[in-house]
């Protein structure tokens, strides 16, 4: 979706959104002109006034999980790092992260308190496995 946020001295407008295998993604830098281009008419539809006279002068870049889709649509992902045990990984939430945080953050807290007694909660369609 659009989005303006203003600043004390800037305004900060987006977002773009490009899929692809995350190695390629990573390769990637941010190309300013390709985002102007892309946001332009759509931040011009939300308010006319602010993309007038303004000059794009700084661009950036994040990678966002994308689980796969599957007969319940897009799940969030769970994950227990493949390194570090005591990290807990809680990703693709997507635009439902203000809705299910709470109860995801709680189906991990659980199992990192239950966890000596192998009790975990966390259903298994969401629990992610790294092989190790």
């Amino acid at each position: 979706g659009e989005y303006i946020v203003p600043m004390e001295d800037r305004i900060i407008c987006g977002a773009t959104h490009e899929y692809g295998e995350l190695n390629t993604l990573l390769e990637m830098s941010p190309d300013l002109n390709k985002a102007q281009k892309l946001l332009y008419d759509r931040i011009n539809r939300l308010d006319q006034k602010i993309m007038k006279d303004q000059t794009p002068y700084m661009s950036n870049q994040g990678i966002r999980v994308v689980p796969p889709r599957s007969h319940f649509g897009r799940l969030p992902v769970i994950a227990n790092h493949p390194v570090d045990r005591k990290v807990w990984l809680l990703s693709g939430l997507s635009s439902r992260g203000l809705i299910h945080h709470g109860l995801l953050g709680s189906y991990v807290s659980r199992s990192i308190v239950d966890k000596e007694t192998e009790n975990i909660i966390i259903p298994k369609e969401l629990l992610l496995e790294f092989d190790r």
